[in-house]
């Protein structure tokens, strides 16, 4: 029964973002599919970024359960890696909303502009998943996914029901935005109300959590929003002088604003390890 409701996960993925194709095949043809293609790359590595994360910490979660340690063990470690994954993928996900449109435009052409709003909306059904994929791991380890399974089955079903309509009215961006609505109501507001109701997971005291980073996202949103509205990225090269300079500002502004001591110590411990064996070699 485990592996088969994990399987079961696995094919309800499969199925909720690949109907999209399908349909868009049907309905609007092959230039289309191409275009929506783009888009949902966008989505694959950002998605890859952040489930890596969560299956290190598979091994520990197992232990703390097996061990029965107390329900604030697995607390903290979903809101610890939770944080550092919120970096992460809001990293990602503003960078792509402030350079996305100019990347495909160098990438692939003018002609693949509906791409961009594609990537962000497929992103956008994933975002919150993405930090909070550690819960996963933890309903796993508990063998309390069965319920996730169900849900993420019925999302696929609705979205092949309204993916039909929604692509006929807008084409990609029709069908991206029905995969959007369909996973905010089963993977945000379901399996927050179910991580905190049968999981017993401190979802509230996530969100809090959350929140306090925030303040450290606004200047970075103002720098994002000012290259865009005064720098003419019209090349590889601006482009990346672009991205590098709005990752330098986000890191700053996160590392004196929003990071606590565990996340600074993740960044300075490696960088304090580096430099005593450079030092040990020089002697």
């Amino acid at each position: 029964m485990f592996s088969g409701f994990l399987f079961l996960n696995t094919i309800t993925d499969q199925l909720t973002f690949s109907t999209d194709n399908i349909v868009l095949g049907i309905v609007c043809g092959p230039i289309m599919v191409a275009v929506y293609t783009v888009g949902s790359n966008f989505k694959n590595y950002f998605m890859a970024f952040s489930t890596s994360a969560s299956g290190v910490f598979a091994p520990q979660i197992n232990k703390i359960i097996a061990d029965d340690c107390p329900q604030k063990e697995l607390d903290d470690i979903f809101i610890r890696i939770g944080r550092i994954q919120f970096y992460i993928v809001t990293l990602i996900l503003t960078g792509y909303i402030f350079f996305g449109k100019q990347f495909i435009r160098l990438w692939v052409g003018n002609s693949y502009d509906d791409a961009y709003i594609i990537g962000l909306m497929l992103m956008l059904s994933v975002y919150v998943p993405c930090f909070q994929n550690i819960g996963l791991e933890i309903q796993k380890a508990k063998n309390m996914h069965k319920a996730r399974s169900i849900v993420y089955l019925l999302i696929a079903i609705v979205n092949v029901i309204i993916t039909i309509p929604f692509s006929i009215w807008l084409k990609g961006i029709g069908a991206a935005l029905a995969t959007l609505i369909c996973m905010f109501f089963g993977t945000v507001v379901f399996m927050n109300i179910y991580n905190y109701k049968k999981i017993g997971l401190d979802i509230p005291g996530f969100w809090k959590s959350i929140a306090r980073i925030l303040p450290g996202i606004i200047i970075p949103v103002i720098t994002g929003i000012v290259i865009m509205l005064f720098i003419d990225i019209n090349s590889y090269w601006t482009l990346l002088l672009a991205i590098l300079a709005y990752c330098a500002v986000f890191f700053a502004s996160v590392w004196f604003i929003s990071m606590n001591k565990y996340e600074k110590e993740l960044f300075t411990t490696p960088i304090k390890r580096i430099i005593n064996k450079l030092r040990k070699k020089t002697v």
